[in-house]
């Protein structure tokens, strides 16, 4: 114990002293030995079943918060630091888990300090951004799993486990640095005046230090995140770009394709009208023509049936001996007549004769 009743006030060991426990009123004895803190023991045997041999870390924890709320007795039980809105207790050694529920049930409103240094190089830390650490504990103190209070490890700087993952190991979860001004005004409450004691300005200098290192970094991920964000901004605006531009020319085709549709399907449409028009016109000229020589075959008939006898004549006079029945002949006949004496050689002057 580091405070003892000495004529009726709490005071810390001296050399020689005497005194009383607070909580049993038995015998106590100032140990003021060269290695160790002063401390007070019992001269007979410990009144707190839940007491333990204290180290220099348990007494140096008492001493940073006031007297009055340092070893505070609180029914059969003597806490380690009580102030008026919760308990601080700390542990250094194991403790069993129906210990940890026994003494949150029975103080309420409290926090748990462990001591760190026997676990620090497997308590890994990273750190996240906005004062949230992710946290790793390789082969941890399985007891510590059961805790419903808040949770925090000295490591020279005050860690407190927000959420916890033990389930499997190594554990995990997330957790935070504390100030040690934040740590007493949680035991003590708002407004309650800081004790003077150097470990809170050296804590303060070191939270101060970690806060512009935390702020640093958060400023620099925000940086990076800002100019990430104008990147895929920009990747975004030119993605939309890019397609509202393929649209464009997509539409800009499809409207060349159709005109060029259109107006072949005009050309063509002209071009069928051109080749009725022509086979209309062939048409017509093959009938102009064929009327034609039916007119010249009408007109060329009429004639022979006009000279049929100086026909008969002039053939009769070219013909050494008699045609049999050439008066009966019909019209085709003697057409036919005089286009085999024209291709058997007889002189342009009989058809001149005849035409006449």
């Amino acid at each position: 114990m580091r405070l003892a009743l000495v004529d009726g006030k709490r005071v810390e060991a001296q050399p020689g002293l005497s005194g009383s426990c607070p909580g049993c009123g038995g015998p106590m004895r100032a140990k003021c030995g060269e290695v160790l803190t002063w401390h007070w023991a019992h001269l007979n045997a410990e009144c707190d079943p839940w007491s333990e041999p204290e180290s220099e870390w348990h007494l140096a924890w008492k001493a940073r918060f006031p007297e009055e709320y340092q070893e505070v007795v609180v029914g059969p039980h003597r806490a380690d630091v009580k102030g008026p809105s919760a308990v601080l207790e700390v542990q250094r050694s194991g403790i069993e888990p129906a210990m940890i529920r026994e003494r949150e049930e029975f103080y309420g409103e409290m926090l748990w300090m462990l001591k760190g240094d026997d676990f620090e190089e497997r308590f890994i830390t990273q750190y996240l951004g906005q004062g949230i650490y992710a946290w790793e504990w390789k082969r941890p103190r399985q007891t510590w799993g059961v805790a419903e209070r808040r949770l925090l490890i000295d490591f020279g700087e005050i860690f407190e486990i927000t959420r916890i993952n033990s389930h499997q190991t190594p554990w995990t979860g997330r957790g935070r640095y504390v100030s040690g001004s934040e740590l007493y005004q949680a035991v003590c409450g708002e407004g309650v005046e800081l004790v003077k004691h150097e470990w809170y300005l050296l804590n303060a200098a070191q939270h101060a230090n970690r806060c512009q290192r935390e702020e640093a970094h958060d400023l620099r991920v925000k940086r990076e995140r800002e100019a990430e964000d104008l990147y895929w901004a920009a990747r975004e605006q030119q993605r939309s770009e890019d397609e509202r531009r393929r649209i464009a020319t997509a539409l800009e085709r499809k409207r060349l394709e159709d005109e060029a549709r259109r107006k072949s399907a005009e050309e063509y449409e002209r071009y069928m009208a051109q080749c009725r028009e022509h086979d209309a016109r062939q048409e017509r000229l093959r009938l102009s023509e064929k009327r034609a020589h039916s007119m010249f075959a009408e007109v060329q008939w009429y004639a022979l049936e006009q000279r049929r006898g100086v026909i008969y004549g002039e053939i009769l006079k070219r013909r050494p001996y008699p045609i049999k029945d050439v008066g009966s002949w019909s019209t085709p006949d003697l057409q036919d007549l005089l286009v085999s004496l024209e291709r058997r050689g007889i002189t342009a002057d009989f058809c001149q004769r005849v035409n006449q």
